[in-house]
């Protein structure tokens, strides 16, 4: 084989690598363009859902007006004063006391609840119950309160925390502690939110 013909097989072996290099090349470029067109359209239909739901909320309700917003607000906060609460369960009862740390009653334990959150309800039960706006059982959320009384007068209150339980400072024997909401008949059931 003379040196001619060597050099021209290399040569044209070398033209087909470089051939084939690039159209690997923009097969890849091609790949790549075409994968960064599907994640633009994906994300424009991650846009396009956040922008529906920051209009219209998970109920279809336009939150444009907040209410959406205030309603996402106001179950966070029921949830943190039923929590809050709880963490008082095994504490001390003391008629007219208004400590949680050193004894509470019924209404007192109410009353610093949820002064903690900022929210006044009154020093007595008898004043919480005037305070607080009626619901129906159907309505009741945790952090609502339940009212119970005898003779048509209210002369206890618990604090509402959902699966049908209050937490109240029931009495000296027992003190704060967890029970079924109809551990006696409700006279009323409200809410301070």
């Amino acid at each position: 084989m003379t040196l001619k013909r060597k050099i021209t097989g290399f040569m044209l072996m070398t033209a087909m690598a470089a051939m084939m290099s690039v159209n690997a090349y923009a097969d890849e470029k091609t790949d790549m363009a075409e994968k960064t067109a599907e994640t633009a359209a994906a994300a424009a239909d991650t846009a396009e859902a956040l922008a529906d739901l920051i209009a219209y909320g998970n109920n279809g309700e336009s939150i444009l007006n907040g209410a959406f917003v205030q309603e996402q607000a106001e179950s966070g906060l029921r949830d943190q004063i039923a929590a809050y609460a709880k963490q008082f369960v095994g504490g001390r009862y003391r008629y007219g006391g208004t400590s949680l740390t050193s004894g509470v009653d019924c209404s007192g334990f109410v009353m610093r609840i949820f002064q903690n959150f900022g929210i006044n309800t009154g020093r007595d039960s008898r004043t919480q119950a005037s305070v607080a706006r009626t619901k129906s059982a159907s309505e009741i959320m945790p952090g609502d309160v339940v009212f119970y009384g005898s003779g048509g007068r209210v002369n206890h209150v618990g604090i509402y925390i959902g699966e049908g339980l209050i937490v109240h400072a029931s009495n000296e024997r027992t003190g704060i502690k967890i029970s079924s909401m109809y551990y006696r008949t409700p006279m009323k059931i409200g809410t301070f939110i």
